[in-house]
């Protein structure tokens, strides 16, 4: 946690120096996130739980248009793993989503420092088992995020951090399978222009 600290705080330094000329920050992107302190909750037919969870990542790519100077607004696919949440010895469930992915970026006057919304939807999958009696689920159904986040760039790389609530609901059955894993991250992106 102390790395991806530091380097949020190295990427504001370099950042904060203007530039003489206006950076065009139109352009594909590839990047990664990673979440450092995430809470997750699972809902199986009204009842939830609490589990341990181990770390998961996003990776992503798209197309960011600048709209104005302060303005831009990014769109593309991420690839989000909710990581491996296990509840006791009882049951390990995996979670992984790819979403449509709309990112609004405003850039603080005279700066690259930004402030950003972070919304996207789409198709998760489940697999939960269940060690005690040998019981094995695996279904598909809907997943949405939204968050905040804050960064800064400079020449074509982006560094940023933030928080973020993402959703996953899967008809298991009878019944609903809800997992929910918000939290502050890390990322970074290469911004091809």
């Amino acid at each position: 946690m102390k790395a991806a600290v530091l380097l949020v705080v190295f990427s504001f330094m370099l950042a904060s120096r203007g530039y003489a000329e206006p950076l065009d920050r139109s352009g594909g992107y590839v990047g990664a996130e990673m979440p450092f302190a995430a809470n997750s909750d699972i809902t199986i037919g009204g009842f939830s739980i609490d589990p341990s969870h181990e770390i998961g990542y996003a990776l992503e790519g798209g197309y960011q248009f600048e709209m104005s100077n302060e303005f831009v607004l990014g769109v593309g696919l991420a690839m989000q793993n909710f990581g491996t949440m296990k509840y006791s010895d009882v049951s390990t469930t995996k979670t992984n989503a790819v979403m449509f992915m709309v990112r609004p970026k405003y850039y603080l006057e005279s700066t690259n420092f930004f402030i950003a919304g972070v919304f996207g939807y789409g198709w998760s999958d489940i697999d939960v088992r269940n060690h005690y009696n040998q019981l094995h689920v695996k279904d598909d159904g809907s997943a949405s995020t939204y968050g905040i986040e804050f960064g800064a760039d400079f020449e074509q790389l982006e560094v940023s951090a933030g928080y973020r609530d993402m959703r996953a609901t899967i008809g298991v059955g009878y019944q609903d399978v809800n997992v929910d894993t918000s939290g502050p991250y890390v990322g970074i992106r290469y911004v091809f222009n």
